[in-house]
Parts: structure tokens; sequence; C-alpha cells
């Protein structure tokens, strides 16, 4: 969809529901004459329908419009270290199934499944093959979305894949993104107050990776690699990464660095998910061996966030990614009793606050990917 006023008319109707024409004229600043062929050509297009009679102000009453919630189907792949998720929505972003899958040793497996799961998905729910509008596909890690291609992803073993053959066996148009910012796309999508800001979105997971909206709308730089916060030195203590660097942020910040502070400060044998419960609970109650661990945590957290700050200046900081409601406390304790914000000098009032998904931001994000396409525009 080229129009950008069908966009911003579709984005409207998306986020007020339904609308008169005289309504949709006064909103976008467009003449009746203007909304009246673009309610005829969005209807044709099959994307709004009528949504019956407002009630009259004197004469006759204005016809209402709405978004056709069901009219169109995107499709969204979230891969992660230990699964891949697969979700389907509407129009309106609303989900229609969601399916999860167990990754296979070799990527092209898992890829094989990923289509059976889709197709599985598609007869099920009776959707019309020639309505689904396309697959996005998030990984942690680099990616260069015009050629469809992974640079790497350590965390899920994943380093210079192409996926246009892949594209060419689903016979679906794909959409290529960095987990991060396709979190950042699920609130970007979900708070209008989002619209026209800039923000960095932080995914705290196996790794770190960030997501970054200038004007509202994403940021990758020219050479495509704009974000990677991830892997900014913060010590120089030697600690080796995976993308071949030491002391990188997300080894220090990391999901996986706050489970190694708390192993070490006691003789546990939890599975790593089971430590992170029992961390959250002993963090509340305000145990010494937990405190000491979020402690140090927070620390190396802060001074990743302080380099976005200084380097970026946006509007706010949200956090997301796998720690849940145990980031809520973490982030609440870095600024309320360590007050580590208090040192941003001259950032010290930027909002920092965790993500209203949780852990499901960039799940959600990847089915938007194609969906994002549809809703679009300079705002």
């Amino acid at each position: 969809m080229d129009n950008s006023n069908h966009k911003k008319l579709l984005n409207l109707l998306r986020t007020k529901g339904e609308m008169t024409k005289p309504e949709l004229s006064e909103a976008l600043g467009l003449s009746h004459t203007t909304i009246n062929t673009y309610v005829e050509q969005l209807t044709a297009e099959g994307l709004i329908e009528s949504a019956g009679f407002g009630e009259s102000a004197g004469g006759r009453r204005p016809l209402m419009v709405r978004l056709a919630e069901n009219s169109r189907c995107f499709f969204g792949a979230y891969f992660a270290p230990e699964n891949v998720v697969i979700l389907a929505v509407n129009l309106a972003g609303q989900e229609i199934s969601r399916r999860t899958l167990t990754p296979s040793p070799v990527f092209e497996e898992t890829l094989e499944r990923v289509q059976k799961t889709i197709l599985e998905i598609t007869k099920s729910k009776k959707l019309d093959p020639s309505r689904i509008m396309g697959l996005g596909m998030s990984f942690p890690g680099v990616v260069d979305s015009e050629r469809k291609f992974v640079e790497y992803a350590p965390n899920i073993g994943l380093r210079s894949f192409s996926f246009t053959d892949f594209e060419s066996r689903l016979d679906m148009e794909l959409f290529l993104e960095n987990e991060a910012i396709t979190a950042a796309l699920a609130h970007r999508f979900a708070e209008p107050a989002m619209v026209g800001k800039n923000f960095v979105y932080v995914s705290v997971a196996e790794g770190i990776g960030t997501g970054i909206f200038i004007d509202g709308n994403i940021y990758k730089s020219m050479s495509k690699k704009a974000g990677e916060f991830g892997h900014i030195r913060v010590s120089e203590s030697g600690l080796p990464c995976k993308c071949g660097r030491t002391d990188c942020w997300e080894l220090y910040a990391s999901k996986t660095a706050l489970i190694r502070y708390y192993r070490k400060t006691g003789n546990f044998d939890d599975s790593n998910e089971t430590l992170l419960l029992r961390l959250h609970r002993a963090f509340k109650k305000g145990e010494a061996q937990a405190t000491e661990a979020v402690r140090t945590y927070c620390r190396y957290l802060f001074r990743g966030i302080e380099t976005i700050l200084l380097s970026l200046s946006p509007d706010e900081i949200i956090i997301g990614g796998d720690l849940g409601e145990l980031m809520r406390d973490i982030a609440d304790y870095g600024v309320s009793d360590l007050k580590l914000n208090s040192r941003f000098f001259g950032y010290e009032s930027v909002p920092i606050r965790v993500s209203m998904f949780k852990e499901t931001g960039a799940i959600l994000g990847s089915a938007l990917l194609p969906l994002y396409q549809v809703y679009n525009q300079e705002t």
C-alpha cells in the first residue's frame, strides 16, 4: 500500500474504532470528496467495511465505517534459544493463533517445521492464503532486513544465513528484523502516544539487544547495524563474548549474567529458570544473597543505559525481555534504592520503564512486521 493517506485513515480506524466520514475528514484534514474516494477504494480492497449509521445531529444519519479486522492475516515467527513461537494476527493486530516449537539442532529443519506449522494454522483457522500478507521473523542478532539475511545471531547459533530460498518455498513475503526492534514495534503499534517519539527498547534475554525508534520510526543507520549496544565494552575483566569481543554489556547485564551473580552467592543446583524464581522470591523478602546479586546486576544494567542516554538522548527507555516481573522490581530497586539514575547528569528525568509486554513483546512484534507496512507513515 503506497498511499500515505490510506495508511493514515486505516491507522485512525484501528485506534479510534468506528467513525463517520465527516469525522475522518476533520481528523485527517482532508476534504469530504477525498474521504469519500478513499473510503470507496479501501472498501473495494476489503480493508474497511460499513458499521451502520451513527446518531443524527439533524438531517440524515451519517454512515459509519470501521476496519475490516479479519480481511487480512499476518504471521510472525520469533526465534529464541529455547523455542520458536509462531503467531498469526489479523488486521487489528489481534491474535488468531499461536504455536510454540522446540528448535532442532539443524536450523534448516527448524525452518521446515515453521513452514509446516504455518500451513497447519492456515488450514485449521480456515484462512484464505490470498489474504495472508507475509511472515515477520525476529532474531537475537544482527539482521539485514533488505537482503533478508541474518549476519550473526550467536545465541541461537546462526551466522551468515540467507532466507531468500525459504521465502520462495513458503511462497510468502518475508520481513526480517532484530528481536529488540520487533519488541519496540509492539509498543509503537499498541501505544498511540509513542507515535512520533524517540525511544529505545532494551531487550534483556540471553543477550542484550536494543531497538531504536526516531520520530516514531525504526532507525538502523546506513550500515543497518545501529543499536548493537549489547556489545559495548563495560569492563576490563577480559570476559570473552560469543561475538568475538570481550567484556560486552550483555555479558554483565543479561539474564545469564544475573543467574551467574546469584549462583556465586551460594551453592545452588537449581535449573536456571527455577533459580530465577528463587531469586525473585528471595529478593522481595530482602534476603542478603539475592540483594547482593541484584545490586551487582543493577550497576551494570544502568551503566549501559547511561551510554544509550548519552548517545541518543531519547524521550524514553523501555526495558523488556525474559525477566518479566523480576525486571520491574530490579528497575525500581536501581532507581528508588540505589538511585543509579542520579548519575545520568542532564538525563535524570528521562523515564525508564519496564515493558507492559514483559517477555512477549518480540513475539507480537514479529507478526506486526508485515502489518507495519499497512500502517506505517510519517506522523
